[in-house]
């Protein structure tokens, strides 16, 4: 259960602290892909939203919603 609660208090802070971002560029990938930050050309490596879920286009929607709503670029 200490996981579950983990997740929900991390999506909670996330929910109200990583809104109206400014954000030049986003990099969105799979947590199994290799997600490489090189330190000349990573301004951060902040991680605004994230989800658990399968890989079709429902929840690649669903993702790319959620992250759209904290940077104010929403559809």
């Amino acid at each position: 259960m200490l996981v579950v609660d983990a997740g929900r208090a991390c999506a909670w802070y996330q929910g109200r602290v990583m809104v109206n971002l400014e954000c030049k560029r986003i990099q969105v990938d799979e947590i199994w892909g290799f997600v490489g930050a090189k330190q000349k050309n990573a301004e951060t490596k902040l991680v605004p939203c994230w989800l658990v879920g399968g890989r079709d286009s429902d929840y690649g929607i669903e993702f790319m919603d959620n992250l759209a709503s904290r940077t104010g670029n929403s559809r």
